[in-house]
């Protein structure tokens, strides 16, 4: 399933929801990367797992432009939900881990573009799925060179 077929603004949340209600396998969210400042040297792919940590060069930046799209539910905010969310997050990590390394390596092989690495962050779109999840930052449109791709 695609949580879009048309360029229209979804919450990050809600794109985390429609897979759990869907049941999902596998979540994986696909981004252009970018810099605010395009130069050439920003290029390459980078593939995110849940952490509540910043894991990785760029991990905090990457993390921080990709969160802006979310917005807060209070009502969730809970220690129980907290401690549920945890315990279902934790047993995917390893999973998702493992999933990252294979998603990193063969678009790094396919696209010929330089490997950027398996990082982890505290991405709001990956928060609360219930299944192995991953972003893939695919090329920067910010270069010149990859905007093409």
């Amino acid at each position: 399933y695609l949580t879009r077929y048309k360029d229209e603004f979804i919450y990050l949340e809600d794109r985390t929801n429609f897979a759990n209600q869907k049941n999902g396998f596998v979540f994986v969210s696909l981004h252009a990367n970018s810099v605010l400042n395009p130069r050439p040297s920003a290029q390459g792919i980078e593939t995110f797992v849940l952490s509540s940590k910043y894991i990785g060069a760029s991990a905090r930046d990457v993390a921080d432009r990709e969160n802006i799209a979310s917005r807060a539910h209070p009502e969730l905010d809970t220690d129980l939900a907290k401690i549920i969310a945890d315990l279902e997050e934790s047993a995917n990590i390893k999973y998702s881990l493992d999933f990252a390394e294979i998603v990193q390596k063969k678009l790094v092989n396919y696209l010929k573009l330089e490997d950027r690495g398996v990082k982890q962050a505290p991405f709001v779109v990956l928060k609360g799925a219930n299944m192995v999840a991953v972003i893939v930052e695919v090329a920067f449109i910010s270069n010149p060179k990859e905007e093409k791709l």
